[in-house]
Formats: C-alpha cells, structure tokens, sequence
C-alpha cells in the first residue's frame, strides 16, 4: 500500500472547497512526511475483515458513502478490504474509491500497483518523499495545452458562467 501510495498519490488525496475558488472544490494532496506516515495511512487504508459472503460485504459497503469517512479530520477517498473467510485465510480484495480516482486507466493503474506490490512486496525504506509530485496527474491546464494568451481574462468567465448554470440547474431540480 506504501508503494501504491508513492506511484499513485492520488489515491491519498481529500477534496476541499475554497481552495483555489471561493465555490468549488479542488483535489488536494499533502505529501507525507516520512515512509513512517506513509506507512500509518497505508495501515489506514487496508481495512482487514472477516466477512464469508464476499458480495454482500462489497454490496455493504459500497452504501457507505466515501464523504463521510474521515482519518484524523482528512478525509480519504481509496479503501482496500481484505476480507478473511472462517479459517482466517484471504479470499476476497475489494476496492472502495471515489470514480475520479479509478475511472478507466487510473483504475487499471492502481490494481496493477497493488496487485505487483502483493505477490512481490517492493522495498520502500528508500522512497524519496520529497519528489513524489511527479507521480500526480497533470492539472487540467497542463491538459488543455497549457497557459494561453488571455487566460487570465477567459478563465474567470468560463467559471462564473459555470457557476450560473450549476446554480440554474440547482434551482430547477427543485
């Protein structure tokens, strides 16, 4: 999970509102500060359970809504169970994440990691913390080409006429 945490961060990232516009909430992800940390969220992360009925513990949970679940006032969107039958022996991993974690490449990405770093555990005593930015995905500007010519100008208008129709729409669900 450690490894998972270092190639993938994303998985370990919280949404927060206010964070780069007064409306909306941005992905925001904190770094740890040690393989010690890292290894604490990790341990967060891994939820071990005994549950016989693989499917009706993946049903449970997935009412569970990922929001509400916090770890020490962060909240976390990516849980892993490891579900152990009556003899105490693994016979089930399920994957609880929000969709913008583990939509489509991301999801094949993150089973991969984890599943490699299952059957052949990686040595993470020597992870550079400091660097793991570049494991993030790039942002939507770095996406859409970069920063443009009147950028400055386009950008806050696209967001406020987003916010208009987010707000029309709002108003007539009602």
């Amino acid at each position: 999970m450690v490894h998972l945490r270092y190639t993938s961060p994303f998985t370990a990232a919280d949404i927060q509102k206010g964070r780069h516009h007064a409306q909306l909430s941005s992905w925001v992800y904190k770094p740890p500060s040690s393989t010690a940390e890292a290894t604490k969220w990790a341990t967060d992360t891994l939820r071990i359970v005994h549950a016989s009925d693989v499917q009706k513990y993946t049903e449970q949970i997935t009412y569970t809504p990922l929001k509400d679940t916090q770890i020490k006032g962060y909240r976390q969107f990516f849980f892993c169970h490891l579900l152990l039958n009556e003899e105490n022996q693994p016979h089930g991993l399920t994957i609880h994440a929000s969709h913008a974690i583990l939509d489509g490449p991301g999801a094949l990405v993150a089973l991969k990691l984890l599943f490699r770093s299952i059957s052949h555990p990686p040595d993470t005593s020597g992870l550079d913390w400091s660097d793991q930015a570049k494991n993030l995905p790039p942002g939507p500007v770095k996406l859409t080409g970069g920063i443009r010519e009147g950028w400055e100008v386009d950008l806050p208008s696209i967001v406020k006429d987003f916010e208009e129709g987010f707000v029309a729409r709002q108003v007539c669900i009602r």
